[in-house]
């Protein structure tokens, strides 16, 4: 799926605890629309995007945005929010609490994300935004000892955790210098609060290494998404690679794809060269399988002198990968950008059917379509040497070409949290999905990534680009974006 909610899965011995993914049912655009009537669009993308995944409810068509919370429906959210729902855990010991509360105080407590005070609970007990902070910092495992916020109010017990949400960019306080530590929190900001948390630190794929299933297609788009961010490799690059090696297949009736031709590729991303690697990592561990792709379209990227250089080889531009998209599937004659024998583009060579898929991206009808400009590279056949009539791989007679500046494009899959972008629409989207409400800014608007970049919550899409959590830098709204309006 592609909405992800971390849980917690018990490990060697009680107390010891490592975040892995539960997946959550997809919305229809039907389902998607907020079904209450009192959220303003303050909080529109925060409770909506809860309450389809099954996080927040209200009652009625009213969510009860100025209610404020209590301790016990606090670790019912917040324990949904970890997909603990039908996880089990010792009796916490508390005697006030009992019935709808029991489950969720028993998993919190277990895994030190709440504590009572004076032996009990205090389950009918207002929340207040110091304990928000706390429990956000415990279940998400919110770095501490970052910086000092500038509220004057983030002292005490709860200090270092106000700290920590601030320094994390989930909160700005209530005003400049205060964060209203004992205020009670409403359900709007227990929303707001928990809504940026997750999309900072609680995204990550939903993914069963130990399944033969095949990943729904945005589970793949997550997976590869991850992987190639952390190589430094556009996503968008592998993705088009996945796709013409595999159709974004790992598995076919339990076992692994292997290619017919008989040539040993593996998996999605068709794999042959397996050195350090085993066919069982390769054929039945899909992260593994895109690592593998990925580490040898870096090793031609970076390690081969024998490739031609595009302008001053940076990778954040798709154009730069041309020559490294070649050599995986291999510089042999087939695969020469030029026909040696009409000096015409060789349209058929693997890199350019992978561009192709490259500059298609799959994208909704009317959204911008991805456009690379590698058909301006200036490329002859005098520039490669090799004969059409054996496998013998081609040389590179000529190893750097230029294209104007302006003609580079520039992935849009590598933004960070805290890069101020322009978007080249009117709307944000209240849920990474077109069927999200939708929430009005002005075309060209600035804003602010606040969160890391997420697969699109239909799981049946094919398409490859992803979603960010942004803040429109004017207005303060708050919403996703796809990643093709990025300008």
């Amino acid at each position: 799926m592609a909405i992800y909610k971390s849980i917690y899965k018990k490990l060697l011995a009680a107390g010891t605890a490592a975040v892995v993914m539960a997946s959550v049912a997809a919305p229809s655009a039907s389902e998607a629309a907020l079904p209450f009537d009192d959220v303003p669009e303050k909080y529109l993308s925060s409770v909506e995007y809860l309450n389809s995944n099954g996080i927040v409810k209200g009652t009625g068509n009213l969510y009860g945005t100025n209610d404020s919370m209590t301790r016990g429906t606090t670790a019912i959210m917040i324990a949904r929010a970890l997909g603990l729902e039908n996880e089990t855990a010792p009796d916490a010991g508390f005697p006030d609490v009992d019935g709808q509360y029991t489950n969720a105080v028993n998993n919190l407590s277990y895994r030190g994300i709440i504590s009572g005070s004076g032996g009990k609970f205090l389950t009918s007990k207002k929340l207040t935004r110091g304990d928000m902070a706390k429990i956000l910092v415990k279940a998400y495992n919110i770095p501490l000892n970052v910086k000092n916020s500038p509220f004057t109010d983030a002292t005490g017990a709860f200090a270092d955790y106000i700290d920590a949400i601030y320094a994390a960019g989930i909160t700005k306080g209530i005003s400049a210098n205060s964060f209203g530590a004992t205020n009670e929190i409403k359900r709007g900001d227990f929303a707001t609060l928990l809504f940026k948390t997750i999309n900072r630190f609680g995204t990550a794929c939903d993914y069963d290494p130990n399944s033969t299933v095949n990943p729904d297609p945005q589970t793949i788009n997550c997976l590869i998404t991850e992987v190639a961010r952390d190589s430094n490799v556009p996503p968008e690059i592998v993705k088009a690679v996945a796709e013409k090696e595999s159709g974004w297949v790992q598995f076919v009736d339990g076992n692994p794809l292997k290619n017919s031709n008989g040539d040993g590729g593996i998996g999605l991303m068709q794999i042959t060269n397996k050195a350090g690697y085993t066919e069982q990592q390769l054929g039945y561990n899909v992260k593994e399988n895109i690592k593998a792709g990925v580490n040898f379209l870096t090793t031609a990227f970076y390690d081969r002198s024998d490739l031609p250089k595009i302008n001053n080889h940076d990778p954040k531009m798709l154009e730069s990968w041309y020559f490294a998209v070649m050599a995986y599937n291999g510089i042999v004659p087939k695969n020469s950008p030029v026909v040696q024998a009409t000096g015409q583009r060789n349209t058929l060579a693997y890199q350019e059917l992978v561009f192709d898929i490259l500059d298609k991206g799959n994208l909704y009808a009317g959204d911008p379509q991805l456009e690379t400009n590698i058909d301006k590279l200036d490329l002859k056949k005098e520039d490669f040497q090799y004969d059409p009539n054996t496998g013998t791989p081609i040389k590179f007679l000529k190893k750097s070409y230029q294209l104007n500046a302006a003609d580079l494009t520039p992935s849009t899959q590598f933004f960070k949290v805290g890069d101020i972008v322009t978007y080249d629409s009117n709307r944000l989207r209240a849920i990474p999905s077109r069927s999200g409400s939708e929430i009005a800014i002005t075309t060209g608007s600035r804003v602010k990534i606040i969160g890391e970049p997420m697969a699109d919550q239909n799981s049946k899409s094919a398409n490859h680009f992803v979603w960010y959590l942004v803040e429109d830098v004017n207005t303060r709204k708050i919403g996703y974006i796809a990643s093709p309006y990025i300008k």
